[in-house]
């Protein structure tokens, strides 16, 4: 799309917002160059000094509670406050939102990734009960993992995402609906 000089990366921020077909910007703060992109021909600068590139985060997403995913194109809403599963499906549906879903590796690696930024030790995700220790995720594939060590034990109607000393390598549990307040992300 092309490229220019700006003296700030907010300048070439407020470029590619204001450009209908901009959906990423580079910006170089030693060049202070701007090059903005439609997202599918940009080139990665990778370790370039002074380099980043940036997405443009859609209008849709609320700035200061949505975390905008670009691998996978949307906005993740994060909660602060534990609270009970069917509370936090709750809140998800007063946004009209639903609790994180993880079909994907690209999606389960998406949200491993926002919990270790946040430091967060166990979330609630998206499962439906289906048969005794079988779960689907909201598209109606089979849950089949990562599970934490000898999971789904319990037969539990909830799930959740966890990293702990019996599950170090951030892995599903079947976990209580009603006694477990846990964090959780809406999509």
């Amino acid at each position: 799309m092309g490229t220019t000089r700006v003296p700030a990366i907010s300048m070439c921020a407020y470029l590619c917002e204001s450009s209908s077909s901009c959906k990423v910007f580079h910006y170089n703060n030693i060049s202070q160059e701007c090059s903005l992109y439609n997202s599918q021909n940009h080139r990665d600068v990778g370790e370039e000094v002074g380099s980043n590139h940036f997405q443009i985060m859609p209008k849709a997403c609320v700035p200061g509670k949505d975390e905008w995913i670009p691998d996978l194109q949307k906005c993740i809403y994060t909660h602060a406050t534990p609270i009970l599963y069917k509370d936090a499906q709750a809140t998800c549906h007063t946004m009209s939102k639903e609790l994180v879903s993880l079909e994907t590796t690209q999606k389960y690696l998406a949200i491993k990734s926002l919990m270790k930024r946040f430091d967060m030790k166990f979330i609630h995700v998206y499962a439906k009960r289906v048969a005794p220790l079988s779960y689907t995720w909201r598209d109606g594939s089979l849950m089949t993992g990562p599970w934490c060590p000898q999971q789904p034990f319990e037969d539990r109607e909830c799930m959740g995402l966890i990293v702990d000393d019996w599950c170090p390598s951030m892995a599903l549990d079947d976990s209580s609906c009603t006694d477990d307040k846990r964090l959780f992300f809406c999509e």
